[in-house]
């Protein structure tokens, strides 16, 4: 078991700080592109500039979801209860700049998403390495990060194995 280090401990504190804020940061750019996304749904839902099928289409969500998004925004349905479908007439050209502007939205949101994705991993293999090396305890590691000390340690156990296999 290696010595305790403080200045090994304060060295991997901030690095844990630093990669949290930056995982905040792009969980913050998630929520900001999915509630665009959302808005752009719910938008063009309401104004019908296009079918919600082809909406759905143009999405990462089936089209069940895009019904609970315009029902959730106050959406009237296409059909009320029992009563003949009210079948629009969408302009092409409307139609055609809608979905692209929700293909670019969707584009954004995904890729927010998977730079969360890499910054969550790259914070788990941070705590993981420092938790291994003993720079810094359980608790400390997870104070730092946003992670509980059982899954540091457990991480931790899962290295130590991996390392003696490999």
């Amino acid at each position: 078991m290696p010595t305790y280090d403080p200045t090994a401990e304060a060295r991997a504190v901030r690095e844990l700080k630093r990669q949290r804020a930056k995982l905040n940061a792009d969980k913050d750019a998630v929520t900001a592109a999915r509630d665009a996304l959302h808005e752009a749904i719910v938008r063009h839902l309401t104004e019908r500039h296009a079918a919600p099928g082809a909406v759905a289409d143009h999405t990462p969500y089936d089209r069940n979801h895009v019904g609970v998004l315009a029902r959730n925004a106050g959406v009237k349905p296409l059909r009320a209860k029992g009563q003949p479908a009210e079948v629009p007439v969408y302009d092409d050209e409307v139609a055609a700049t809608t979905l692209a502007e929700l293909d670019q939205l969707t584009a954004e949101f995904t890729k927010a998403g998977e730079r969360e994705k890499k910054t969550h991993a790259a914070l788990q293999a941070a705590a993981t390495q420092h938790y291994v090396d003993g720079h810094a305890s359980a608790q400390t590691i997870a104070d730092a990060s946003e992670f509980d000390r059982n899954t540091v340690m457990r991480w931790g156990r899962e290295s130590r194995k991996a390392a003696a296999a490999g």
